[in-house]
């Protein structure tokens, strides 16, 4: 709050001085100055644009690799370095072009003013003093207003760009802005730069090939604070929705987001961390879900990106909702597998993605063997048939899911001692489905029978 304070204060102090000197000017000094800094200012884009593509390859190398070392991201089957090289060296370059020109401009900007000095000494002849001091205070501060501007955007340009940059990020998604952001935005030197002019420029002189720099660095903002919201359960339509649109208008975000991805699942299925977190998976039963679902995001592909991170935000939505979110056990995804409507928009969520239908059977693994845990029989993964997932319908695999869940109800009550007769007729509902084989009916018939005969 302070360092903005002074800021304000210091710019505008600097400003008023400036004006009070100009307005004293002969206004031909003034109009030198000011064809001077426009000048300066185009021999500093041009000249960092070239010192940037002279300079720049070995910095970007060196740098690029101390970022995958601090990320640990190594070369593996599953991750292509050539896209996290890409997304460094945009960033690298991004740096390296903001600070060099600012540098330029004033080496630049004080040769100027140092040559200005001389050509003025040796302009004090017969012939220039008629017109040495002739100044109109209109003009002059016209022309100095003008001038400070040309000197204050080259220095502030990228400060009012990434103010910019930052709020259409954040105002894509529900976030709670830092004060230290509200205070960076609303500082009024910042906002006086945070302009169209700014951003362009900003964009002009980081451009590298296809990329527009604003457009990369607001999809990363956003994707960002979207994983730090998602949470919230509520917002997963509009957060895919978000996601969406800058994987469409960015350049490198979604080839980026698909290595990142995959190599975090790859490392998450060999119980290694990536980028320092860790994923610990379950002991019990639902570690074949998690190992499954992490082999599907590892052979993720950039093309159908936006369709996995759809299924994903539907899927988390459907466990949110039914509390699997936060901290579970396996007997609590049984009982919630028992609710039709939960196992129903399950099921269909994951079928209706060609990669993520996959995960079924291990759903279907999970709950059998829980089932068959809890009435102290041998698991097994004998009970689900070898059946080409893609030959089934929708249609069809919203009745799999309600006799999945029927099943998982009747050999609770099994277990509890709450079948009857009545319920073998449901059971029966099993020698309809496509997915569960004979073998598991015929061994609940069983079980039922000797229940009974216990009895």
């Amino acid at each position: 709050m302070l360092i903005s304070f002074l800021l304000t204060v210091v710019f505008f102090i600097i400003l008023i001085i400036y004006l009070i000197n100009k307005s004293k000017t002969p206004t031909l000094k003034n109009i030198y100055t000011l064809l001077t800094n426009i000048i300066t200012l185009l021999e500093s884009f041009f000249l960092t644009k070239l010192l940037v593509k002279l300079t720049s390859k070995n910095i970007i190398i060196t740098l690029s690799n101390k970022i995958k070392e601090i990320l640990k991201i190594t070369e593996s089957e599953w991750i292509d370095l050539s896209i996290i090289d890409k997304v460094s060296s945009f960033l690298i370059i991004t740096i390296i072009s903001i600070i060099l020109f600012i540098l330029v401009f004033l080496i630049i900007y004080i040769i100027n003013h140092i040559l200005k000095r001389i050509i003025f000494k040796l302009l004090q002849k017969e012939s220039y003093s008629t017109y040495e001091n002739k100044s109109n205070i209109i003009i002059n501060l016209l022309l100095s207003i003008t001038s400070f501007t040309i000197i204050s955007f080259a220095i502030f340009y990228p400060f009012g760009s990434i103010s910019k940059i930052l709020s259409n990020g954040i105002n894509k998604v529900n976030y709670e802005v830092p004060k230290i952001i509200k205070t960076f935005n609303n500082n009024p030197v910042i906002k006086l730069h945070a302009n169209n002019i700014s951003l362009n420029f900003f964009n002009n002189i980081t451009k590298t090939e296809e990329i527009k720099t604003s457009n990369e660095i607001e999809g990363l903002i956003s994707i960002i604070l979207v994983t730090k919201d998602i949470n919230d359960g509520n917002n997963t339509k509009k957060n895919y929705e978000v996601i969406k649109s800058e994987l469409e208008d960015t350049y490198l975000m979604a080839s980026f987001l698909t290595e990142i991805s995959r190599s975090a699942a790859y490392n998450f299925k060999q119980n290694k961390p990536f980028m320092g977190i860790e994923l610990e998976l379950p002991s019990d039963n639902r570690k074949e879900i998690y190992i499954t679902s992490l082999e599907v995001i590892s052979t993720w592909k950039k093309e159908n990106l936006i369709n996995d991170i759809k299924t994903v935000f539907e899927v988390y939505e459907i466990l949110y909702n039914y509390n699997l979110i936060k901290e579970h056990t396996s007997e609590d995804l049984l009982n919630t597998l028992q609710n039709e409507d939960f196992t129903k928009e399950l099921f269909l969520s994951l079928f209706k993605n060609d990669d993520f239908k996959k995960i079924l059977p291990s759903i279907m693994n999970f709950g059998l063997n829980e089932i068959l845990d809890n009435l102290h029989l041998e698991s097994s993964n004998t009970y689900i048939n070898t059946v080409d997932l893609n030959s089934l319908t929708e249609e069809e695999i919203i009745k799999e899911a309600k006799v999945f869940s029927l099943l998982i109800t009747e050999t609770n009550n099994i277990k509890e001692n709450k079948f009857n007769i009545e319920d073998l007729d449901k059971l029966k509902e099993i020698r309809n489905s496509k997915l569960l084989n004979d073998l598991l009916y015929n061994l609940l018939l069983r079980l039922f029978q000797d229940k009974l005969i216990g009895e």
